[in-house]
């Protein structure tokens, strides 16, 4: 049971591409507290299951936590009540929790979590006007590829499959008539059993690269409220504005200074796929490349540099060195974690393209 405080995770604020399952939750959600008996003439189900899938820093575990923050403020606007006084409602599900190596205890596990899932999903919440009110609950379930991998690779993995199968069924009388919201979460959905792929997959969110329009509102989200270099008088939202197009540009202009960071090479092709910097790019990765431009520019500003902020130049570069980074560790093994691969590809090698020493004029003249 998660009994932290509610995440700070504003959509409109924090997320620049929000995936519409944030909103399908939310609505879900929405309708069962406020207008259960139109969900009970249409016969709908109160169980909600989703599954996430996508590479790592796509956005899956930001997507959840500002699930759990509408969620909380759904509660607030149905009950009256401030979100930091309702109770806890989050059960979150890893891996490590559940499988054990003796006989038996996994299962004995896993149905543990249903039975609390499904107990405070009945537990009746007493409102300051004297309402009671059932409440939602959300579980949590962290790289299911863990708990629920295709028959055959191991017993304890066949023998918890059984056990998901079961109790997961959103058919099920005991789970269909309770508001619990699953969530599951996974990087390599192939791994995942065929049944339970079908099971929690009541509806699925794929999340990937970003391209051209979500890079641009997900750099604007993150540089929002940073402060930037101005040699020109401008406004600090003009500047900000002018260098997210400039960066975007740079990376998805058709006549692209980019060469390609890495080929890949393919069984059976004589042609190798070009991958070039905008394959790569994620969430995470633009986060982590303005965090670096950050650090570079308050240290430029204590040394005295003029004039303070952040400059184009430094956030390109930093994009530059988060790229050049992920280049030097890609081997076969590992690219299909980094970008997108044509499916079903064996790939043979990889090799890196030499990149030039210095970045484009554009960003160099600064």
């Amino acid at each position: 049971m998660y009994r932290g405080t509610v995440p700070d995770v504003i959509v409109e604020r924090d997320i620049g591409a929000p995936p519409r399952c944030i909103e399908e939750v939310a609505d879900h959600i929405r309708r069962e507290m406020l207008h259960p008996e139109a969900m009970r003439r249409y016969k709908m189900r109160r169980c909600m299951t989703k599954l996430l899938c996508g590479v790592s820093g796509s956005g899956k575990s930001l997507a959840i936590r500002a699930i759990h923050r509408r969620m909380y403020e759904i509660m607030s606007e149905a009950t009256g009540m401030p979100m930091d006084q309702l109770p806890p409602r989050v059960i979150s599900v890893r891996q490590s929790q559940v499988l054990s190596q003796w006989l038996g205890e996994s299962e004995k596990n896993w149905d543990r979590v249903m039975d609390e899932a499904e107990q405070l999903a009945d537990e009746e919440f007493k409102t300051l006007d004297g309402r009671s009110m059932l409440l939602p609950v959300l579980v949590v379930i962290e790289e299911i590829d863990g708990f629920g991998r295709a028959r055959g690779h191991e017993a304890i993995h066949d023998r918890i499959l059984t056990t998901l199968l079961e109790r997961l069924d959103p058919n099920r009388q005991e789970l269909s008539q309770r508001l619990i919201i699953f969530i599951a979460t996974t990087n390599t959905p192939h791994l995942v059993d065929s049944a339970l792929f079908r099971r929690i997959g009541g509806s699925i969110e794929h999340f990937g690269r970003l391209g051209r329009r979500s890079f641009s509102a997900v750099l604007e989200k993150h540089v929002r409220g940073l402060p930037a270099a101005s040699r020109n008088g401008c406004s600090q939202s003009a500047i900000w504005r002018r260098n997210v197009d400039s960066l975007t540009n740079w990376f998805f202009s058709r006549n692209s200074w980019d060469q390609g960071l890495v080929e890949v090479s393919f069984a059976g092709s004589t042609v190798p796929l070009v991958r070039y910097r905008r394959d790569f790019l994620t969430g995470a990765l633009v986060d982590r490349a303005v965090q670096q431009a950050a650090i570079v520019a308050c240290r430029a500003e204590l040394d005295g540099a003029e004039p303070a902020g952040i400059t184009l130049g430094q956030l390109a570069r930093a994009f530059d060195d988060q790229l050049r980074g992920i280049a030097e560790q890609l081997n076969q093994d590992n690219i299909g974690s980094y970008t997108d691969l044509p499916e079903g590809a064996r790939v043979v090698s990889v090799r890196r393209i030499p990149q030039p020493d210095h970045l484009s004029f554009e960003f160099e003249r600064e």
